[in-house]
């Protein structure tokens, strides 16, 4: 799943199209996401020799775990920051794969595509992103996106998130 910002539009990706998605990564000026470094790309990386490492990448999970020496979810960003929540985990997202449940899924996967965005913007435009950490306490954790900002990412652009 991939949003590109510029249009405002959703795309889904099947094996099938794998190297559709690869194209528009290496096209965009940015590519956004949680968890791209440690699973996204290593899963794509099999489908083509174009190193995806090399992208103009904001990855939050290893941006946050680099500043706080912690692994800190996509869902505890989430609440913290923006007080929504993930719509189900990714233990649910096989299931659903598995039992053929495909508009489920993509719900899914557009939902966690959008709290990523949400959470990118709200660091680019204040500078941090909050958390609770294993004792409960809210935690401020500083983010500074100079791709995006070099980029006047801010003001205009075409994003991938992912």
């Amino acid at each position: 799943m991939s949003l590109e910002v510029a249009s405002g539009i959703y795309h889904w990706y099947t094996e099938e199209r794998v190297t559709e998605l690869i194209e528009q990564l290496r096209q965009a000026d940015l590519v956004v996401g949680f968890n791209l470094y440690g699973f996204d790309y290593p899963v794509l990386q099999s489908y083509t020799h174009a190193p995806l490492r090399s992208l103009p990448t904001v990855d939050i999970m290893d941006e946050v775990q680099r500043a706080t020496g912690c692994r800190v979810g996509l869902d505890r960003l989430a609440e913290a920051t923006l007080g929504v929540r993930k719509t189900a985990s990714g233990v649910e997202a096989v299931r659903w794969w598995r039992d053929g449940q495909i508009d489920r899924l993509v719900r899914y996967c557009q939902k966690d595509v959008e709290i990523t965005w949400r959470l990118f913007m709200f660091g680019l435009q204040k500078g941090y992103l909050l958390y609770r950490d294993h004792l409960g306490r809210l935690r401020r954790v500083a983010v500074e996106w100079k791709r995006a900002q070099g980029a006047g990412y801010a003001e205009r652009g075409r994003q991938v998130g992912g």
